[in-house]
């Protein structure tokens, strides 16, 4: 069996640096990558309302948020929402759909990994997708589809319409180490002629339509699955490495993709959730107080 050797760098730091900051998508067209061109070429149209992409948003910071609640949202802890940043989301692929605008309150490091989980200050309205997370593929191989800034910038008036979409296929597993964070990851080749590190600039046999590779400040975007008739929440992107595949070594021959790769964190992530909850406001707590006091008053009667 080949062994393998990783170069890892964070998505996001001035050590991988590109003009617009864009996921490099293979043969960009913004009718077909571009969500908000809100065109029927659209690379998920053909899934109709099963494609639902309302409850991925960016924060008025630019990161990332994908809601896993209805209050509830994940990103990459290293490039996560600022506290008190804005976050509006827009139903449909329509720039100017129904809209819902909520803050982000708190938020919490799931476990040690480049996962964080954060909380808005109101549920989400009904319009707004919640992603249910996927669980272990199991195997190489599955065609996913992944989030990153457009190349076309912001089709819009908010930072949410920079927003495009491609695809890849999860050919890699592992375990990393990224700063202080440990993590079981998912990658992803990129196998264009673009990809190829060797100078021989050849795609590979693995080269699929819309082909990615992150960019600067694609971190904590997600990666989804389709399968079983609906969108299913797999990774968040979170790196962008070199590889070497065969002995000594010494020369590297591919770029990848990396996220955290979801289905080993379910049971943290619920966890961590549940510190996230909204404490009670005066309100409640008077309310709650009247009634113990009429229960009391009751039972003296």
């Amino acid at each position: 069996m080949k062994m393998k050797t990783w170069k890892f760098w964070f998505v996001g730091l001035l050590l991988v640096r590109v003009a617009n900051g864009a996921m490099i998508i293979d043969s960009f067209q913004s009718v077909r990558h571009d969500r908000f061109a809100n065109s029927s070429q659209f690379i998920g149209a053909n899934m109709g309302d099963a494609f639902d992409l309302s409850g991925i948003a960016r924060a008025s910071d630019g990161r990332w948020v994908t809601m896993i609640s209805p209050s509830h949202f994940i990103s990459a802890y290293h490039f996560r929402p600022e506290l008190n940043s804005t976050v509006e989301f827009i139903q449909g692929n329509d720039a100017n759909g129904l809209r819902t605008t909520r803050q982000v309150v708190e938020g919490q490091q799931v476990g040690n990994t480049d996962l964080w989980i954060g909380r808005l200050d109101s549920p989400v309205d009904d319009g707004i997708k919640i992603y249910p997370m996927a669980q272990d593929v199991g195997i190489m191989g599955p065609t996913v589809y992944q989030i990153g800034n457009s190349p076309s910038g912001k089709l819009g008036d908010n930072v949410t319409t920079d927003f495009a979409v491609g695809r890849n296929i999860l050919d890699r597993f592992g375990n990393t180490q990224l700063n202080d964070s440990f993590f079981h990851y998912a990658g992803y080749t990129d196998d264009t002629a673009l990809g190829d590190l060797t100078g021989g600039s050849q795609p590979e046999a693995n080269l699929i339509q819309d082909e990615t590779f992150y960019q600067e400040f694609d971190s904590g975007a997600p990666t989804l699955i389709f399968q079983n008739g609906k969108i299913e929440l797999l990774g968040i992107h979170s790196f962008i490495a070199e590889i070497s595949t065969a002995p000594p070594h010494t020369t590297v021959e591919r770029r990848f993709s990396g996220d955290v790769y979801l289905p080993t964190y379910h049971s943290q992530i619920e966890s961590t959730m549940a510190t996230l909850v909204p404490e009670p406001s005066a309100a409640s707590l008077l309310a709650l107080g009247l009634l113990a006091w009429f229960a009391i008053q009751r039972k003296r009667r």
